[in-house]
């Protein structure tokens, strides 16, 4: 797994299941990506292909890295095709960075409706084992017409000369997760938006999923991270660790013994799912130290201010105002003399004209 190459796809297709996360050398300069992939104890046994897939793809110019974590849905048909055709073209389709993460998602539920035509095209190219018992082959007939399906969790992470800390977008429908952590590990809380139907309170429900032959099912969760976090480590994973205490997974990522221990632990068991696991760490040469995380904000993104909480205010603008205002004196202050004086000297007029108008006969 150490091709430099522009694009990565990490299913058992291309690899071997693994016990262990993997690092990829394509990834551009600041950020380091590590995978691990392994299938459940029934596919392993039986050679079958797992449901799972990771996709990421690389663009050095722009040092700038798209990732989608795939697990197709067993009930639907051969889940493993929406997982690979749908994690590759997301992965393609943030990679342009000539995008607007500002209105990504509501794109995104466009394309999620659009690229239906193409993935049921892919699903009724694929072609059935042979010699499958009648009962299992008209089951699998029923199912393709159905389509496949998938959950899935997505996004994209930049490192620019013009920010001290990266730009990080997410993307989810269903029980893919994402944990996202600042450099003092402490794990940052995710406040998505949601676009399309309402959907179930928890984030992370598989309601949500993505249909070859009905798009987008439920809602697509988005969340463009505050640019005042320091983000250091983003870690999403497929439901076959989700037995692992969260607390625990995280410890066992700088652990490759127990790690490995622990994966071959879950896959020992029948019930044991497909495990996929992506780690990406951003380090920027200018980063800025971590903020508490209680300065997370959680109103909605439209109505942040995306001036950095480390940027310094704008400086006063220097020579005349083009629309001078009044001074303004509080109490306690004192008034410049030559006002003073005027104002004295404008009251003696005033006094001096109602003399003289008093003293004036009348016509």
């Amino acid at each position: 797994m150490t091709e430099n190459n522009t694009l990565l796809r990490y299913d058992v297709d291309q690899y071997l299941d693994s016990d262990s996360l993997e690092r990829w050398d394509g990834t551009p300069p600041g950020i380091s990506a590590r995978c691990l992939y392994h299938r459940a104890h029934e596919a392993s046994v039986r050679g079958d292909i797992g449901q799972d897939f990771i996709a990421l793809r690389a663009n050095p110019a722009h040092s700038l890295l798209t990732f989608a974590v795939c697990d197709g849905v067993g009930a639907s048909f051969l889940g493993h095709l929406a997982a690979a055709f749908l994690g590759t073209r997301l992965a393609d389709w943030l990679a342009n960075p000539d995008r607007r993460l500002a209105t990504a998602g509501h794109e995104l539920w466009y394309q999620l409706r659009h690229w239906t035509q193409e993935g049921q095209l892919h699903v009724q190219n694929a072609s059935l084992p042979p010699n499958l018992p009648p009962l299992l082959s008209a089951v699998l007939d029923e199912k393709k017409r159905y389509g496949s399906e998938t959950v899935f969790c997505a996004g994209r992470i930049a490192i620019s000369p013009h920010r001290t800390l990266p730009t990080l977008w997410l993307c989810w429908m269903g029980n893919v997760r994402a944990r996202i952590f600042a450099p003092n590990n402490t794990e940052i809380p995710i406040h998505p938006t949601r676009i399309g139907p309402p959907a179930p309170r928890d984030l992370w429900d598989d309601h949500n999923r993505w249909s070859t032959t009905a798009g987008p099912k439920g809602s697509l969760n988005i969340w463009l991270v505050p640019p005042h976090l320091s983000i250091d480590r983003i870690v999403i994973y497929s439901d076959g660790l989700h037995a692992v205490p969260e607390h625990r997974l995280i410890e066992l990522l700088d652990q490759p013994d127990p790690l490995r221990q622990a994966i071959l632990t879950l896959q020992s068991r029948s019930d044991s799912d497909d495990i996929a696991l992506l780690e990406i760490r951003a380090i920027s040469p200018t980063a800025a130290p971590a903020l508490p995380i209680a300065a997370t904000i959680r109103q909605p993104l439209a109505t942040l201010d995306t001036r950095r909480r480390d940027d310094p205010l704008p400086a006063p603008p220097t020579g005349p105002s083009p629309h001078p205002q009044p001074a303004i004196y509080p109490p306690g202050s004192t008034v410049p003399a030559t006002t003073l004086i005027l104002a004295i000297a404008i009251s003696l007029l005033i006094i001096a004209a109602i003399l003289v108008a008093v003293k004036l006969p009348s016509p």
